[in-house]
């Protein structure tokens, strides 16, 4: 059996590290590469098509930010879900989402229930194809959306630097296409708030929202033995 590449091969670019860092990331966000695998650094150097320097920079890199761990006479590893940090995770984000999109709803302008409205197409239409990587790609950008509207550039900053995280626990969450007719309801419901500037409404409609992809990411964890 053909193994689906994990990575596209690196361009060259003045910015090599940077580009392989983007890269490894970006496997491991979207569990190409999956949480506790094994990392060879001589293996991913050649399906980049890179050197390993660059390799075992953007490895520190992730280091650093979690998202890679080190086991003493083992060797590199993807880090693990862990369910309490999932747990605190989803926790901040609720607090900081219900709070923006209360708030969005006062700001929400005709122009943003446009964009709104296409981005539910959008995820539609990625359900409909089968393309789960471009319907959470969306979803994220409705919720992003919302966020933008709020009024409180810190809040949006905080919620900004949660994104790799939030973006990797929603590919672990949406592992089954019949829950995705579910989650854009929801979104259908946020925007008929939005559009209707009812705070409330919006809040209820998120708060079922984030309920429903936490109930389907504690699922998968269970599954996973986390």
């Amino acid at each position: 059996m053909v193994q689906s590449p994990r990575f596209e091969r690196i361009p060259r670019t003045e910015s090599l590290t940077d580009a392989v860092y983007e890269a490894i990331k970006e496997a491991i966000l979207t569990l190409r590469i999956a949480p506790g695998e094994k990392l060879n650094v001589a293996e991913i150097a050649f399906e980049l098509g890179t050197s390993s320097t660059p390799v075992r920079e953007a490895l520190n890199r992730l280091m650093n930010e979690g998202f890679v761990r080190k086991v003493p006479y083992r060797g590199l590893f993807v880090s693990e879900i862990d369910p309490v940090g999932v747990q605190q995770l989803l926790e901040v984000r609720s607090i900081l989402e219900m709070e923006a999109v209360s708030r969005a709803a006062v700001r929400f302008g005709p122009q943003d229930v446009e964009v709104g409205a296409r981005l539910i197409r959008k995820m539609l239409k990625a359900h409909g194809k089968g393309d789960i990587h471009a319907y959470i790609e969306t979803s994220l950008n409705f919720h992003r959306l919302f966020i933008r509207r709020c009024g409180n550039e810190i809040m949006v900053n905080l919620l900004e630097n949660l994104t790799d995280r939030i973006r990797q626990l929603a590919f672990l969450a949406v592992r089954n296409r019949e829950e995705i007719p579910l989650f854009i309801e929801d979104y259908e419901k946020m925007l008929k708030a939005l559009k209707a500037h009812d705070p409330e409404e919006a809040k209820r409609a998120l708060r079922e929202h984030l309920g429903r992809v936490g109930e389907s990411l504690y699922s998968v964890l269970e599954r996973r033995g986390g």
